[in-house]
């Protein structure tokens, strides 16, 4: 199968980020990457065109400085989409602190209210969303009714899929990806 992988630009494609998808014509699921801290990273590209190879539309929308950008002042209310089928959360960055007007609803909340499946990885090594955070988010998971895969590794750290993170590890990574293109092709 052939794949057309490219850079969207602001310019030519009203969104800038990257974009994956079979060749041709057609109905597809479609996937949309939302990147970590660090952007649209090499890694995403790859991701993005691996998951094209399966047949899925991919886009990778690069969400830095796109506050003020019309229709993307609701970033984080994805949760509401009903056309979402599905989320994968690597080792989500999950603190308990308060809300705020940037994140009005707590992932605690918010992972109740989903409508879609969701797969989640979490790490024992991670130092951000520690264990003791990923109970209460588990359980927030769980009552919201929906399929729930979630995979514990306890001697991961909190970026081991990234591979510019001081805390990747490979083999990790290699664990994930079949779990998350099976759960992809079941579920979107």
């Amino acid at each position: 199968m052939r794949v057309v992988a490219r850079r969207l630009t602001l310019e030519e494609d009203g969104i800038p980020g990257y974009v994956a998808h079979p060749e041709g014509g057609g109905p597809r699921p479609g996937v949309m990457m939302v990147h970590h801290a660090h952007g649209v990273t090499a890694d995403y590209k790859i991701d993005a065109y691996q998951l094209a190879t399966l047949g899925f539309n991919v886009l990778v929308p690069s969400l830095f400085n796109m506050f003020g950008v019309p229709g993307t002042n609701h970033i984080g209310q994805g949760a509401d989409l009903p056309q979402v089928r599905a989320i994968v959360l690597y080792y989500p960055s999950v603190r308990d602190e308060p809300e705020t007007s940037h994140r009005p609803r707590h992932a605690f909340a918010l992972a109740r209210t989903l409508r879609c499946a969701s797969l989640v990885f979490c790490a024992g090594k991670d130092y951000i969303a520690t264990p003791a955070i990923q109970g209460p988010l588990w359980q927030s998971f769980t009552a919201n009714g929906q399929l729930v895969e979630w995979h514990f590794f306890s001697d991961a750290n909190h970026g081991f899929r990234h591979p510019d993170n001081d805390g990747y590890q490979p083999h990790y990574a290699d664990l994930a990806w079949p779990l998350v293109t099976s759960f992809l092709e079941r579920t979107v």
